[in-house]
């Protein structure tokens, strides 16, 4: 069993559950202390930091996938920045 293929999904709703959470619960308020707004902002950008560490830990180290990412444009983009040539 791939337990790989399960785990990055249900990180990722786990962690976007305080962001819905607070979301729910804030949105028929008034923000009025800056503490709420801070901690509702703080929230919403957590919620992707898995789905980011579910790429840098998934594709970056297969070498299948690296191969595959290298010939996208998005991965082209990024060699191109990281080796410094503004060949295009």
């Amino acid at each position: 069993m791939r337990k790989e293929l399960y785990v990055t999904p249900i990180v990722i709703i786990l962690s976007s559950l305080p962001q819905i959470i607070l979301s729910f619960t804030y949105a028929c308020t008034e923000l009025k202390q800056s503490w709420q707004r801070y901690l509702l902002l703080t929230t919403y950008f957590l919620s992707y930091l898995p789905q980011v560490l579910g790429f840098a830990l998934h594709v970056i180290p297969l070498k299948v996938f690296k191969k595959e990412f290298q010939q996208t444009i998005s991965g082209k983009r990024l060699i191109k920045k990281k080796t410094g040539s503004n060949v295009n």
